[in-house]
């Protein structure tokens, strides 16, 4: 199941690619005024129209999902899919974009590719058989102090900077869309803490391959491992760090202080 994924993964990435170096695109704003352009559409009817005709099973898009669905029930399997993560980064003409897919059995991410079609990265993972960039194994091995962190955009929250004072985190790497994920199984950083609400898709294939590669994602609200299925597929904040780092307590005191 892992190698289809993979090449549907592909696929949808390299039709992204093919319109972002085109530039022959238009970009419109949905609803909760995200953007969305017809490489986000396209994308998603590659993904979902492969997804369930190779494995006929329920699958919730960013491109398809209305507020009031519901995940199914733990006991059915069922497809996490961002066709287009970073779409800002798209029109902005950045690079860091990735297409996310994730098969969640038992309310857990089980199986995850992340595609990073601009660099031609592919991290995947399954569960129990280990987390790879092209192929290759990858682990995350740090055990250096201070510590590096990988975070979204240019903006650092009040919260934010009591983090990182907290726990000396020495230097900030700034990066978007899930590709945060891959490069924190390949060692790159040690931690990400999200202090802003993202959606399940967001984060489901990220959260399988760092934790085969010596990762864990605890959620903000709970201290405890995320869960999925939460109403309206969303979360409330979180911290990624390799395994071998205990800041759960730490950080929910300073999530108790006035922002």
């Amino acid at each position: 199941m892992l190698s289809q994924v993979i090449d549907i993964a592909k696929e949808a990435g390299e039709l992204i690619k093919r319109i972002y170096l085109s530039e022959a695109y238009k970009f419109e704003h949905k609803a909760d005024q995200s953007l969305l352009t017809i490489a986000d559409t396209q994308a998603d009817d590659l993904i979902v129209s492969a997804l369930t005709d190779q494995f006929d099973e329920f699958v919730i898009s960013e491109e398809n999902y209305r507020s009031d669905d519901l995940a199914p029930d733990d006991e059915e399997p069922y497809w996490l899919v961002d066709p287009l993560d970073g779409t800002k980064n798209f029109v902005e003409r950045k690079d860091t974009f990735a297409v996310s897919i994730a098969r969640m059995v038992g309310g857990k991410p089980q199986l995850g590719v992340i595609y990073a079609p601009m660099f031609d990265e592919m991290y995947s993972a399954e569960l129990g058989g280990g987390a790879f960039l092209n192929g290759v194994k990858i682990f995350n091995s740090r055990v250096s102090e201070p510590l590096v962190a990988i975070a979204s955009g240019s903006q650092v929250t009040e919260r934010g900077k009591l983090f990182y004072e907290k726990f000396d985190v020495s230097d900030v790497i700034r990066i978007g869309s899930a590709i945060k994920f891959g490069w924190l199984a390949s060692g790159r950083a040690d931690l990400y803490p999200r202090f802003g609400e993202t959606s399940e898709w967001d984060i489901a294939a990220g959260h399988i391959i760092f934790s085969e590669a010596g990762g864990k994602i605890v959620s903000m609200e709970t201290g405890r491992e995320m869960e999925y299925g939460k109403p309206g597929l969303r979360n409330r904040g979180f911290l990624a760090s390799r395994s071998n780092l205990n800041l759960e307590s730490e950080m929910m005191k300073i999530l108790s202080l006035p922002t």
